[in-house]
């Protein structure tokens, strides 16, 4: 009867722990910066038929943006007080070599972190990532709504991981939708 009671113990632990890691996990995701906008909007040729893929953003270039939504919802078991900010991070996780950059934008506010580091393939840790900033939403609010734009200077293809938490104004954590990918490039 004991052991049971330990067997079952240990099952319930391991599933609350699970559920804590895919909470903390929808708050984590990794892009490409492949292509630049500048080529696809001035009617440039793309890279398929670009004599020159560094000339005005044709192919992998310095140009590509990925825009993310964010938003921020009230989660009564997270917090009782309305979504004050947004925590990022930038983290670079390839060799293309340049910074990384991500601006956060409420309606009124905007901040940029950049990754400057260069993720190192021969080992088995990852470079640190940018320190986090706060983006304040321009009045504490029960569904706010954040952009963040990811770009990098590197003509080359470029993985990153974007790190969001939403806070209420005490630094807890409010609800926090998985991000939407609405430009990728």
């Amino acid at each position: 009867m004991k052991k049971t009671t330990k067997i079952r113990l240990f099952c319930g632990l391991f599933v609350t722990a699970a559920g804590f890691l895919g909470t903390a996990s929808a708050h984590d995701v990794t892009g490409t910066l492949t292509t630049g906008t500048f080529g696809t909007l001035s009617g440039v040729p793309t890279s398929a038929t670009c004599a020159t893929p560094s000339t005005f953003g044709c192919g992998p270039g310095a140009g590509a943006t990925d825009i993310w939504s964010i938003t921020c919802t009230l989660d009564p078991n997270l917090s009782q007080n309305p979504t004050d900010r947004l925590s990022v991070q930038i983290q670079d996780r390839s060799t293309a070599g340049g910074p990384i950059t991500a601006t956060a934008t409420s309606d009124v506010w905007a901040v940029t972190v950049t990754d400057t580091s260069v993720f190192n393939p021969g080992t088995t840790t990852l470079n640190a990532a940018s320190p986090a900033k706060i983006v304040k939403a321009s009045t504490p609010n029960n569904n706010a709504t954040f952009a963040v734009v990811v770009h990098h200077t590197a003509a080359a293809a470029d993985n990153y991981l974007l790190s969001v938490h939403c806070q209420d104004a005490a630094g807890d954590h409010t609800g926090t939708n998985v991000p939407t990918l609405i430009q990728d490039e």
